[in-house]
Order: C-alpha cells, then structure tokens, then sequence
C-alpha cells in the first residue's frame, strides 16, 4: 500500500578523490512528485513519450531526462494510468490518461479484491456474492487498463483470481483457507479446467502474450509440480520433480520461459 505521496527519484553517484583514497556518494535526487487526496492501494504505470515542455508541466524535472532527450526536446515518461483507492465505503479505480485527467471511475464493494495482470494490461475485480451458512461464492470482472469491462462470470469460489495478460482467462482457488480446493482457470464460457492438489497455495505465470500459461501446485513438502499449457489448455510441459520455494515458488518463470524456448 502507497502513502498519499508519490515520488521518483534518480540515483546520483558522484566519485570524490581524496589524495590517493577514493570513495562513492549515493544520492537521491527528486525529480517527480506527486500527491494524491486519498489512501493509495495499488497503481498501474504506463507510459507516454511527450516533449520535455508538456512534462515539466506535468511537474517532471529536465534531470529525469538523458542527454538525447534534452537534445531533441522530447522523452519517456511514465505516469499513473490507473489509481486503486480506498476508503470506508469501498474501493475505487480511477483511470487516467497522460496528462493527469481522470477518465473514468469505478466503484467495486468494500471487501473484493483486486488483481493485476502481469503486464499490467488488464484488472481482475474478485467480489463475494454469497458468504452465509457455509456456502460462498464470488463474482469475477475482468477489466482492461482503460475502464472497460470486458467480461464477467458468477459463481465463483472466494478467490481472488488473476487474470491472464490477454483477458481471457481468470486463475484462482475456490478457497484459500481449505487446502484442497482445486485450481481453477475460468473463462467467459465458465471454467475450463481445474487441478486438484493436496495442499494450500497455487504459483502461476504467464507469456507475456497470454499464449502459454503456467501453474505450479504445491506436492508433499518440499516438492512442488509446475504444468505449462498452451492457449488452447493443452499441457505442453509437465515437472513433478521441482521443488516448492526453489523452483515452483521462487523460480516458476524460469521453468516455462525455458521451455518456451525449447518449443519454438
């Protein structure tokens, strides 16, 4: 969770010679800062090339820029595309373009949960629909970076659920306090295919073009099991031999970008 004041900095490392002794001074120096009215709980960055006089408008400073920027007057920036807040009522995604301006603004319920696609391209919105006499259920929205609702689908275990890089698929657990709930990916359609496991917790990645998707579920300790499948679901890589925090927890997108490579 961010404070209400979001700040960049660039790193300054002069060398300072001292007769024969040399030492190295990190510093930080501001070149953007920006302060927000309400309680931040995530942001998506984008980015936008604009000339050096629109950023320093936007309250950028020209040291954020390199020496060809400053030469043709024009660079990279990145801003704040989209803005997760809260507050007592709930949760709000607002959406903004390059410049600032909000475009649009979406309330979701005080206790859904909210996940971003690994390329930040798209937002899941998991919200519980149902959570008395031991039955619960939940809601899935999947939403683009932009604020359009692209698709949603009822009857959902609690979740949360993440969303794949392309929007089309949705990855979650039915419960995240019964360890042998199913891993399941759902779609628009409903859900097309589930992993059964033994225990708690579930690790997943994605190619960045949403066409290879990988899962890994957690074995008897310390074992763990990775599945890579492609777009179509087909399992195209399977590991049984991985090791749950080595391989499956802390290192699942070595595993399937290695294979990727192997495949093409």
């Amino acid at each position: 969770m961010y404070n209400k004041t979001f700040v960049v900095f660039i790193l300054v490392l002069p060398f300072l010679v001292f007769g024969l002794a040399q030492e190295s001074q990190i510093r930080l120096e501001t070149v953007y800062e920006k302060t927000f009215e309400d309680t931040i709980v995530d942001v998506v960055f984008d980015t936008a090339t604009v000339s050096l006089e629109e950023a320093m408008k936007m309250g950028w400073k020209e040291e954020a820029f390199g020496e060809e920027e400053r030469l043709l007057r024009k660079g990279v920036i990145f801003y704040p595309k989209v803005i997760i807040t809260k507050d007592s009522n709930g949760k709000l995604l607002k959406f903004y373009n390059y410049e600032g301006k909000r475009k649009k603004v979406l309330k979701i319920k005080r206790h859904a949960e909210v996940t971003i696609s690994q390329n930040s391209k798209y937002l899941g919105v998991t919200t519980p629909t149902k959570w008395h006499g031991g039955d619960h259920e939940s809601k899935f929205e999947m939403i683009d970076a932009n604020g359009n609702m692209l698709w949603e689908i009822e009857g959902l275990g609690t979740g949360p659920y993440v969303c794949s890089p392309d929007g089309k698929y949705a990855i979650g657990e039915a419960s995240n306090q019964i360890e042998s709930e199913p891993i399941s990916i759902y779609s628009n359609d409903g859900m097309i295919k589930a992993f059964r496991k033994e225990f708690a917790g579930f690790w997943t990645g994605f190619a960045e073009d949403g066409s290879y998707i990988a899962v890994g579920i957690p074995l008897k300790y310390p074992r763990g099991k990775v599945v890579m499948m492609d777009d179509n679901m087909k399992t195209v890589f399977e590991d049984t031999t991985a090791s749950i925090f080595g391989d499956v927890g802390g290192g699942v997108y070595k595993i399937w970008r290695q294979q990727i490579c192997n495949l093409s």
